[in-house]
């Protein structure tokens, strides 16, 4: 079966596909990962940096506002804002980390889509 074919006979309930999407997403960010972490027998896409042709990536500033926003707080309400942009394996990704009211905020934030990848809220030492 290939997987073209494959795609069209797999149905997936919202929660394997959810749980599929996040297992995506990791492979996407640890390609080094063992092939077995993906839950169910679906194709996953292949990245390949050569098919990718100057795609315009989310400056620092707009990196900055999305985890804002996800974090539903104003450049305002924060410090000790940091922004770097991370040339990984599975393509380019914004590291943004924040500090509100005692806790330490760090999203994981693909710089071609915006998608926030991961996210983690932990106690400010």
């Amino acid at each position: 079966v290939s997987c073209a074919d494959q795609r069209e006979e797999t149905v997936l309930t919202e929660a394997q596909t959810e749980e599929a999407e996040a297992a995506v997403a990791m492979a996407r960010i640890m390609p080094e990962a063992e092939p077995g972490i993906i839950p169910y027998d679906i194709c996953i896409p292949v990245y390949d940096p050569t098919s990718v042709q100057d795609v315009a990536l989310i400056d620092r500033d707009g990196a900055i506002e999305l985890a804002l926003s996800y974090a539903e707080l104003s450049a305002d309400d924060v410090y000790d804002v940091e922004a770097e942009l991370d040339d990984e394996p599975a393509g380019k990704f914004w590291d943004v980390e924040f500090r509100y009211n005692g806790y330490e905020y760090s999203y994981f934030i693909d710089a071609e889509s915006g998608e926030i990848v991961r996210s983690d809220v932990e106690l400010d030492n």
